[in-house]
């Protein structure tokens, strides 16, 4: 059964469980996606892609949209801030894995 985690600091600790067999690294252009299986659940962790982007008023700020819609006459999806953000933390998540779990790259 699936179960999706919010939090990286629950997903470190679900995956440094005994019954952690594999660790797979799923990236794409929106989110990079980690799945942890366990004995009876795969637990999934998505860090999303943050964009920026310059309002009317001139102003910088990071706001969480996909790239790419289906759609072009569709407003922008965004994303909600409970996810967590940035490449970098996808980088650090991967290094900060147990060492003894085994890793597999998806595309």
């Amino acid at each position: 059964m699936p179960k999706e985690i919010k939090e990286i600091k629950d997903f470190l600790v679900k995956a440094r469980r005994k019954d952690a067999k594999s660790v797979k690294i799923k990236k794409n252009s929106n989110n990079t996606k980690f799945k942890v299986r366990c004995a009876s659940y795969l637990y999934t962790l998505v860090v999303a892609v943050s964009f920026v982007c310059i309002s009317r008023k001139g102003d910088i700020s990071n706001i969480r949209a996909l790239p790419k819609q289906s759609h072009p006459q569709r407003a922008p999806v965004f994303l909600p801030d409970s996810l967590p953000a940035d490449k970098d933390k996808a980088e650090k998540l991967k290094q900060s894995l147990p060492p003894g779990i085994q890793v597999k790259e998806l595309k």
